[in-house]
């Protein structure tokens, strides 16, 4: 159970947070964005924010998560961490058999650029196979946010720390092993921080909205966090 202390400072985050007009739901300007309207990551996850600053992420994660549920129903933290964990493999997966057509569908414009950029430059004949012997979601941090010049587009983004083991061989035009890391006898342990994102359906009794290629959960970026390293099968 909460103390007194906690309480009063829970209280104090909550009211502060209201009064910037972010507790549950942000907004990010049109310059902000992204090449093709894409918003950019709202308050990027740091794991070592400090007593008072982790306690209102905490508070805006918390309103966050009551809101999406109510948004798309179903939706939870358990099932999520799953979800996030299988949509990092499959990404994985597309990614070492450079299957461009999957990745585009599976994470978002800004990523998508940067691992095909990735595929583009390997060496001619150079093959690579990534597999995962455990793979472990977190959830970490909840945000929502909307354009400021277009309100009923409202964007979900999900934070979670990706822990896994992993076999990734790297082999040139002849077969021989030129790079990887891990074996099947000693995987490589790798822990990141993910930030995964999709385009929420619009609140009643606003009007009907596509909402396209956004409506499903897709990979926006791997977060560079100090302390925290990894691997996921497109660092080459």
């Amino acid at each position: 159970m909460f103390g007194r202390m906690q309480v009063a400072i829970f209280r104090r985050s909550l009211s502060r947070s209201s009064a910037l007009g972010c507790v549950s739901h942000r907004c990010f300007s049109a310059s902000s964005r992204l090449s093709g309207g894409e918003p950019p990551i709202i308050d990027s996850f740091e794991p070592n924010r400090g007593f008072l600053r982790s306690w209102r992420a905490w508070s805006e994660s918390t309103l966050a998560i009551v809101n999406l549920r109510q948004r798309l129903p179903g939706w939870g933290v358990p099932t999520f961490r799953g979800e996030a964990g299988e949509l990092y493999r499959q990404v994985s997966l597309a990614l070492a058999a450079a299957d461009v057509k999957r990745l585009k569908k599976l994470t978002t414009p800004s990523c998508y650029a940067l691992l095909a950029d990735s595929v583009k430059k390997r060496p001619a004949g150079q093959r690579h196979a990534w597999e995962a012997t455990e793979v472990a979601a977190s959830v970490k941090q909840v945000r929502l946010a909307h354009n400021a010049k277009d309100p009923d587009r409202q964007y979900a983004q999900v934070t979670c720390s990706i822990a896994a083991k992993l076999v990734w061989v790297i082999e040139d035009a002849s077969g021989a092993k030129v790079g990887g890391l891990g074996t099947a006898e000693a995987p490589y342990a790798t822990d990141d921080y993910w930030v995964f994102e999709r385009l929420l359906p619009p609140a009643s009794p606003a009007p009907s909205m596509p909402l396209g290629e956004e409506g499903v959960w897709r990979i926006k970026s791997r977060l560079v966090v100090d302390g925290a390293e990894g691997v996921a099968a497109g660092k080459s």
